[in-house]
Order: structure tokens, then C-alpha cells, then sequence
């Protein structure tokens, strides 16, 4: 699984062939998030996105500390979406913790 340091130390080339998809709730994404990111909650996440999704060249799927993007993952691959890289197991809790910038909304 890839970290957030990772995606932090790569995400200017990242965020120019991916998409990144935060699944946490709205009111998490409003409080911070990675610039560029789209929000989709976890558990709102179905077949009206299939169109949005499926063009994206590559999905990085995050959520606070893992457990909610691995979930998503799976609903993605049952939805026939395998355009992900993975999720990041550590989450947007160890982003905010190492100090990375945040936007607000």
C-alpha cells in the first residue's frame, strides 16, 4: 500500500494524471483535505459516480486512516472500476500529523 509521504513527495506529477478521491465524510473534506481532491463519502459512493470515475486515467483513494478507502476500493472493483493505484493506509490523519498543506472548504 502506498503512504502519504509518498503521495505528498510525488503529488505535483500526481495530481497531473490522477484523480484523487477523498471517501471521507463532507464535513471531514470541509475541515481539510488535499488540494485537488474529490469528495465522494464512503458510504454515498455508487453507480451515479461510474461515469465521473471510470474516465479518470488513475484513482489514489484516501480516508482518515485507511480502514474507509479500502472499502471503496472494493466497491469500485464491483462496479467494474480497476482504474485505482490503491489506497493510502495511513490516511489524511498522518498528512495533517506530518504537518503537509491542507486546504480548507
Amino acid at each position: 500500500m502506498p503512504k502519504m509521504k509518498e503521495l505528498y513527495q510525488n503529488l505535483e506529477s500526481i495530481q497531473k494524471t490522477s484523480v484523487l478521491l477523498d471517501v471521507r465524510t463532507a464535513e471531514e473534506f470541509a475541515a481539510g483535505h488535499i488540494e485537488g481532491s474529490v469528495n465522494i463519502s464512503h458510504d454515498l459512493l455508487g453507480p451515479q459516480h461510474l461515469e465521473q470515475l471510470k474516465n479518470a486515467p488513475h484513482l489514489h483513494v484516501y480516508c482518515r486512516r485507511g480502514g474507509r478507502a479500502g472499502y471503496a476500493c472494493e466497491v469500485l472493483q464491483s462496479m467494474g472500476i480497476n482504474n485505482f493505484t490503491g489506497y493510502f493506509e495511513d490516511g489524511m490523519e498522518v498528512w495533517m500529523d506530518s504537518g503537509f498543506p491542507v486546504q480548507k472548504s
